[in-house]
Order: C-alpha cells, then structure tokens, then sequence
C-alpha cells in the first residue's frame, strides 16, 4: 500500500512539473525512496531518507502575476466602456437624425398649408427646431423680416410683451394685495380680540371697586348711626337723671 502511494506520488509530481514547465529537483535518497517528499509532504522519520529533501518548482512561462491579471481585466473593462460609449453616441446621432427629418417633414407641410390657405404674403411658420437658431434668434429674424417686408417698425412684438409683462404684474399685484389684506385683517381681529378682553377685564375691576366702596361707605354710615343713636341713649339717660 506504501509503495503504491509512493510511486503515485512521484508520478504525480514528475507530471506536473513536465506539463507546468517546471523541474523537480529532490537530494539525497529521497529521490528514489520517499514518495511523500517528492509530493511535497513532509517525510517521516521511519521513512528512509527523512532527514534530507529539497523541493523546487520553478514559476512556470504560463502563469500570470497578480499585476498582469489586474491589468487584463481593466483592459477587458476599457474594451467593454468604449463599446458602450460607441453604442450610445450611435443611438444618439440616430435619435437626432430621425428627429431632424421629422421636424422637416412637418415644416414642409405646414408651409404648404400656409402657401395653400392664401396667406402667402406673411411669414411662414417656419421652425426654430433645426439647431442652428435658438428660440429669440428665430423670432427676432422673423419681426426683423417681417419689419422689413412691410416697412414698418418694430412694435408689434414690444406692445405684445409689455402687455404680457404688465398683466404678469397685476397678477402679481393682485397675489401680493390680497396676501397683505389677509395679514391686515388677522392683525385686525388679534387687536380687537386684545382689546375687548382688556376692556371687559377694566370693566370687572371697576365694578368689583365700586362693589367694593359702596359696602365700604354702607358700613361706615351703617357705624355712624349706630354710634349716634349710642350717644342718644346716653344723653337721655343723663338727663333722666338729672331730672330726679
């Protein structure tokens, strides 16, 4: 059982190092003797040959450093990004070109119904889409043409946005006035509010005060009548005296 372990110890190992490129190299008796050495195993003592073996295998050509695999993937992932990149700006300039062409093809058919209806004689609606202008670059270039055509001034577009501009104030007029009659009336009713509970609280303090005099002054006459009528009693018991 021993010896078959060890002979297929060792042609594992001899395999291994002629298909990896590498070499096996063992020392001493151990070479023909130890199979656990040649595999790689550390030897008994009771095997022959435990005291000495050198095990040596070689980088072999085909493996890769960690450095080399990191830089395959990140070359596969530049690969992958570029792709992409390419795939989007291709869907990109599709979307922009059939966009393009359906924004010509309504101009064209807006400009024949124009031409169509009989108003040849003004502007046609014409689209500021194309790219090449910006919403006020097209409209400037049409009331300049415009201007130009019927020689007159530029002031149909002016009075249009002073008109807008002053409604857009109104509104905003209008919004601000009724938020500071909102404010005033709340104000309002807090003061009124305010107001008459510091009156009806004045009112209590008068009345309990004139409450409070007229039991004073009932009192106090009340003490005055009955000391004269004390000092009555008195007079005429004296003078029933003095009548004896």
């Amino acid at each position: 059982m021993h010896r078959k372990c060890r002979q297929l110890a060792l042609a594992t190992v001899f395999v291994s190092a002629m298909t990896a490129g590498g070499a096996a190299v063992l020392s001493g008796p151990a070479l023909a003797t130890d199979g656990y050495a040649a595999a790689g195993i550390a030897p008994q003592r009771s095997e022959p040959g435990g005291s000495t073996e050198i095990i040596s295998y070689p980088e072999s050509p085909s493996m890769m450093t960690a450095e080399q695999a990191r830089a395959e993937v990140q070359s596969v992932v530049d690969q992958a990004r570029a792709e992409r990149d390419r795939i989007r700006a291709q869907g990109r300039a599709d979307r922009d070109r059939i966009r393009a062409q359906a924004r010509a093809e309504r101009d064209r058919i807006r400009a024949s119904e124009w031409e169509s209806s009989g108003s040849a004689g003004s502007d046609p609606p014409a689209s500021y889409h194309d790219g090449s202008r910006t919403r006020s670059e097209y409209r400037s270039e049409r009331y300049r043409a415009r201007s130009v055509s019927y020689g007159t001034v530029r002031t149909a577009p002016v009075r249009y946005r002073m008109s807008e501009r002053l409604s857009e104030l109104r509104m905003r007029e209008s919004a601000r006035t009724a938020r500071v009659a909102k404010r005033v009336d709340e104000r309002r009713s807090r003061l009124v509010e305010r107001v008459s509970g510091r009156r009806e609280r004045l009112v209590k303090r008068v009345e309990a005060r004139r409450s409070e005099r007229v039991r004073e002054t009932a009192y106090r006459s009340r003490g005055r009548f009955e000391q004269r009528q004390f000092k009555s009693v008195r007079f005429e018991r004296r003078s029933s005296l003095r009548t004896r």
